[in-house]
């Protein structure tokens, strides 16, 4: 899929925090590695894998400066963050 090329650690980051559709984590943990297609969340679902595989792909036609810009996106995402319920 890369050419037989190791993606480095902060583009597969890139990849798991954008596929992440259900917000469950599983992605980003790497805790579940089956591919759930009941859509009952008990791992990546079918539709998480297709989005990060087309994710790859449009990453790979990406300039420099957007890719820097993306990868910088999930640098600052993971700082922590707070939210109150009312």
């Amino acid at each position: 899929m890369n050419d037989g090329l190791e993606p480095l650690a902060s583009e597969v980051g890139w990849v798991m925090h954008k596929a992440d559709g259900h917000g469950h984590g599983y992605l980003l943990r790497g805790s579940h590695t089956v591919v759930d297609t009941t859509d009952a969340h008990d791992g990546i679902s079918r539709q998480e894998l297709m989005y990060a595989i087309s994710l790859w792909y449009t990453y790979q036609d990406m300039g420099v400066t957007e890719k820097v810009q993306a990868l910088n996106e999930v640098a600052n995402s993971k700082q922590s963050a707070c939210c109150t319920l009312m």
